[in-house]
């Protein structure tokens, strides 16, 4: 009985034979049933790196230890259910995870393939997503192999490409593969801005893993060809900051911003990259404002210039828009810490 899980017992059978002098076999067997934890486990009190993560759920586990003249195997199969993995301080919790483990070989670490993992959703600081799945294999102590994995977000689907890890590297490209997510929970989770709409975009977003960072490599995602949307933004007031009232690129910029409020595009882009410890979001749109904009033409500055409220202002039959947002990813992400744990 282990004094760190409480009422945890696993049962030992063993066996044990000499039937001529060459030929001779002993072995173990052991067993966990269906055990559930009583409360949150701090992981920590078995990995020094992961102090704060706790662990709640159902386990099981059982496996074989042989030693004959053809010398020694081992093998074990465990399951985890219902569990929640949690790291409160840094807004990360996961539920509803669900997977199995067939190790064939316990002192090489090898599994078997397509072993599975899901779980049913997750927080990552400000994202979230659901229904993960992955499909993997232990190769050795040294080799993991993702086979497949995915999760659902923001209404769409993100793939994962195959891809080996290795501990020793830290550098890691790979390439997320997105379906239909929408284009305002897009924005609304990377904390740019206020967002409201419909509308989809699609694409690929290459990201590199690299020592204690993750890097966007100018990823795209486009909407679908002859098919627009709308997309409502406030809150857009960072758009201005720094930037003098009274100068010609000010009264550009209000005037996006207005037409953001309420904005109907025939074609969408968002363009994804790091600079610095930010992440650029480009937002490129051809439409039209839903509305007239209070704004009007005037030669003299050669653009345009609001007009006072009961104004009757301009109406636009078609604009063009290019606005970019910067945002801290690792305080959205909390990834450094996570990074650093599983390291």
């Amino acid at each position: 009985m282990s004094s760190l899980l409480l009422d945890l017992l696993i049962n030992f059978t063993g066996n044990a034979d000499m039937l001529y002098s060459n030929h001779y076999g002993a072995g173990i067997h052991f067993e966990l049933k269906n055990y559930k934890t009583l409360s949150d486990i701090d992981l920590g009190q078995f990995v020094p790196s992961a102090n704060g993560v706790t662990f709640n759920g159902e386990l099981g586990l059982n496996g074989n230890l042989t030693f004959d003249q053809t010398g020694m195997n081992s093998s074990l199969n465990a399951h985890v259910n219902n569990a929640t993995l949690m790291f409160k301080e840094k807004g990360v919790e996961i539920h509803g995870i669900q997977t199995s483990l067939c190790l064939t070989d316990v002192l090489q670490m090898r599994s078997a393939p397509e072993q599975k993992f899901y779980f049913e959703k997750a927080l990552l600081g400000e994202l979230n997503i659901h229904d993960g799945s992955m499909e993997f294999q232990i190769e050795s102590g040294r080799s993991f192999f993702l086979e497949k994995g995915g999760f659902g977000w923001c209404d769409g689907n993100v793939y994962i490409q195959a891809m080996r890890i290795y501990p020793e590297l830290t550098d890691y490209p790979l390439v997320l593969y997105c379906d239909r997510l929408k284009l305002a929970m897009i924005l609304e989770q990377f904390g740019a801005v206020n967002a409201e709409g419909q509308g989809t975009v699609s694409g690929r977003l290459p990201v590199r893993i690299y020592d204690d960072k993750i890097i966007f490599e100018d990823g795209f995602l486009f909407s679908t060809p002859g098919e627009g949307g709308t997309i409502r933004l406030t809150g857009t007031e960072i758009l201005t900051a720094g930037i003098s009232a009274d100068t010609p690129q000010y009264a550009q910029i209000e005037l996006a911003r207005e037409a953001l409020k309420d904005y109907d595009y025939d074609w969408a882009k968002l363009n994804l990259m790091t600079e610095g410890e930010n992440v650029l979001l480009r937002l490129q749109f051809d439409g039209r404002p839903a509305r007239p904009l209070p704004f009007v033409y005037k030669k003299e500055i050669g653009g345009f210039a609001r007009v006072e409220a009961g104004s009757k202002g301009s109406v636009f039959q078609g604009i063009s828009l290019d606005v970019n947002f910067k945002v801290p990813l690792d305080k959205i992400l909390h990834y450094k810490d996570l990074l650093d744990m599983i390291q």
